[in-house]
């Protein structure tokens, strides 16, 4: 028995001594990263909201790391209400044409504000309340916590939604730089661990059940958070160039606008776009814009001079395609000719993919058998080359 006591609490010295060392990892990564944007040229807003974001994640980490070591005992749980809020700003800012920040996104500080104030009277001066008070003050925090991480990561979700609408009006590709698959990722992670933080602190709490210090969890999940962000987030690159002439994204429109009437105030008469249209199949079959792996909307529409929502209306309208449809009809139907071409039997599948257009192996193998019911290999071997 007295061994199992003693292996129990040489367990417990070990997960303080690690959670020590993830509170140091975390406060140096997340105070380095923000530096490290701060020297970035250019900044983007995204890169400032950004420095924001890991300064916060650094004063929160270093004021846990202080306190543990015995220097101060400031309330700063308060903090974790500003996360769901940066998170969605900067997913807006990163996807959002000529995204300008506004006064009026301060109300999201309102939670930390209250919070704030709250939990001065509760751990800062908890001589001055009852326990029963301050058992009150668990239950609405965790409470508040967990509905506000639901209604941001619900936003972000749905910001995400519309934008890989949006991408496929733009962009004749898709990678992960573009479609923001890995916010998708951070987002859950995100949304995992401080769900399950803020569950286990209220359940020990209010019940017998201990496994291990709920600090470990945040302080792990804050510190992978850190390290995450900054790896993809200095990798992103500014969606969309918003020093080209009419960058529109339509980012305001309600969820549930129908298509017959998404566009009835775009001024586009039919008889117009007609016109365009034909005069956009004349480029696309005689300059092969398509043939170029990074193509998007707005260069054809700055080579046309046609506004790029007016090309986007009646792809819509029209054809009933978006761009990225569009353009890689015409890359399949590219690769298909060189099939056909003996003068091609030498080249390798994605030898020929990178001719047609296509910039990745899966991206084209996923395109052709979506269009074609056959995979690139397949569809050759079946005209015999």
């Amino acid at each position: 028995m007295m061994l199992i006591l003693a292996d129990s609490e040489s367990i417990c010295v070990n997960l303080l001594s690690d959670m020590e060392a993830i509170l140091y990892i975390g406060t140096a990564q997340s105070l380095f990263a923000s530096f490290i944007l701060l020297t970035k040229r250019p900044k983007t807003i995204s890169d400032k909201i950004l420095v924001a974001w890991f300064f916060i994640i650094g004063v929160g980490l270093g004021r846990s790391l202080l306190s543990r070591l015995g220097y101060v005992k400031i309330p700063s749980s308060a903090l974790i209400f500003t996360y769901g809020p940066i998170l969605y700003i900067y997913v807006r800012s990163v996807i959002q044409e000529n995204f300008r920040f506004k006064k009026i996104y301060l109300l999201h500080l309102l939670p930390l504000v209250v919070f704030a104030v709250l939990s001065y009277s509760t751990e800062w001066a908890r001589f001055s309340i009852k326990e029963d008070a301050h058992d009150s003050y668990i239950l609405v925090f965790g409470t508040a916590f967990l509905s506000t991480l639901t209604y941001y990561i619900y936003n972000v979700f749905r910001l995400l939604k519309r934008h890989s609408a949006n991408i496929d009006n733009t962009f004749s590709y898709h990678s992960q730089h573009i479609n923001l698959s890995w916010v998708k990722y951070i987002s859950i992670v995100f949304t995992f661990t401080f769900s399950i933080t803020v569950i286990y602190g209220m359940l020990i709490r209010y019940t017998d059940i201990y496994i291990i210090e709920p600090g470990f969890i945040s302080s792990t999940g804050f510190t992978l958070l850190a390290f995450s962000f900054s790896f993809f987030a200095f990798k992103q690159p500014q969606i969309f160039n918003v020093s080209r002439r009419d960058a529109r994204y339509e980012f305001d429109l309600p969820d549930k606008v129908k298509t017959e009437n998404k566009y009835e105030r775009s001024g586009l008469k039919d008889d117009e776009a007609d016109r365009y249209l034909k005069k956009l199949i004349e480029y696309t079959e005689i300059n092969k814009p398509y043939l170029k792996g990074d193509l998007t909307i707005q260069e054809i529409a700055d080579n046309i001079d046609i506004p790029k929502h007016h090309l986007t209306q009646i792809l819509s309208e029209k054809i009933k395609k978006n761009f990225y449809t569009f353009i890689n009809e015409y890359r399949v139907n590219a690769v298909k000719d060189m099939f056909a071409n003996s003068n091609y039997n030498h080249y390798t599948l994605l030898a020929i993919a990178y001719e047609c257009g296509f910039n990745s192996k899966s991206s084209f193998n996923g395109i052709f058998k979506k269009m074609t019911g056959k995979t690139p290999s397949e569809y050759r071997s079946g005209i015999g080359v």
